[in-house]
């Protein structure tokens, strides 16, 4: 990896907008989820409705994880790489 002192002024803007994005998302998700359990809870039957939500959270996420590792298995992964790099630069 190259020291920060190589590094061009694009490069390092897009490591902060990369690292602020990941952040803000992160911040999201945890914020949503609270809401969600405090709501679920205060409703007639709330332990039963919160404990929906998070195994149909953890079953989307095991789905699309395996769906994932099919895909990357199945295709060159450098070509899916390659990729996912063009379609971050064209935004930043």
């Amino acid at each position: 990896m190259k020291l920060n002192k190589d590094l061009s002024k694009k490069e390092i803007f897009n490591t902060i907008k990369v690292t602020s994005s990941s952040v803000i998302s992160k911040f999201g998700d945890i914020l949503f989820d609270y809401v969600n359990s405090v709501w679920l809870t205060g409703i007639h039957k709330g332990s039963f409705w919160l404990a929906i939500y998070q195994s149909s959270e953890i079953f989307v996420g095991i789905i699309f994880n395996f769906l994932g590792g099919v895909l990357s298995d199945l295709k060159n992964r450098k070509n899916i790489f390659a990729n996912c790099n063009n379609k971050l630069n064209t935004f930043g």
